[in-house]
């Protein structure tokens, strides 16, 4: 009996042993379940998180992006105004004489307007001094200079420039005549012509072909009777003083040329 007694209890003994082994080893798996479950839970939620982090930041980013679009141009016409001279080059004459070399960086005269000559919603810049005259566009995130308006192979210089519809013309006056370049956006092209009355070279071309004078004057009329004052445009002085770029009007009004600057108050329309 004592030894049946005995071995019952040993068994016994394992048995439960063996239940309380199978029970810690149960606990623990559920243990270690729940940790990877709950380890998972946080995972999940910080990639959501991020996720939706950077959605509102890429959002937030292409918000300022297309305001920093928005601005651009502005900002490109701006950069060529602040650097004129290096942004019409310099005029030469045959003996090698620049004629831009003496001239005051800081104090310029100038014309100055802006036109969609296109129609297509892209505003193009035109400006010049008393020598020559350009016209940018704004393309591919940058300006772009469309035309280089001057009479070439004298010596010549601006008196006046004229605006009209879709239209410019340049002119230079002496006492035996005028030389005259014209400018215009016409039938899905840009047309540079140049006239000359008997004091220059005499050639009359339409992007650098000859051309009649019926060619130059359908640009922009050559007959000072067919134009009017208020074609003309102001020259203006570009001035920088006490470190900010002015533009000078003949009235007397002065204007910042910053990243505040109106630029309606120069449409040519």
């Amino acid at each position: 009996m004592i030894e049946m007694y005995y071995e019952y209890n040993l068994m016994g003994g394992i048995a439960v042993k063996k239940l309380f082994a199978f029970f810690l080893i149960g606990a623990l798996s559920a243990y270690l379940l729940g940790c990877a479950n709950s380890s998972k839970e946080i995972s999940n939620s910080y990639t959501v998180g991020e996720e939706t982090q950077s959605a509102d930041q890429t959002e937030e980013m292409s918000d300022i992006q297309e305001e920093a679009d928005a601005q651009t141009w502005q900002s490109a016409y701006l950069e060529i105004l602040y650097h004129l001279l290096d942004n019409l080059g310099p005029y030469y004459l045959f003996d090698g004489t620049d004629l831009r070399s003496d001239e005051d960086p800081l104090n310029q005269q100038i014309y100055l307007g802006l036109h969609d000559f296109e129609n297509d919603g892209t505003f193009e810049l035109t400006v010049g001094d008393t020598i020559s005259m350009a016209v940018f566009t704004y393309r591919d995130g940058q300006a772009e200079k469309i035309a280089h308006l001057y009479y070439p192979d004298i010596l010549w210089c601006i008196d006046g420039v004229y605006f009209k519809d879709n239209s410019i013309s340049l002119d230079c006056d002496g006492s035996d005549g005028s030389d005259f370049v014209n400018f215009g956006y016409l039938d899905g092209e840009y047309l540079i012509g140049l006239y000359s009355e008997p004091h220059g070279n005499g050639i009359i071309t339409i992007n650098g072909t000859e051309c009649t004078y019926d060619d130059v004057n359908r640009i922009y009329t050559l007959d000072w009777n067919e134009r009017s004052d208020e074609e003309r445009k102001e020259r203006i002085r570009l001035v920088y003083e006490n470190k900010q770029w002015l533009l000078k009007y003949q009235s007397g009004e002065e204007v910042v040329l910053d990243s505040n600057f109106d630029f309606d108050s120069i449409l040519w329309e």
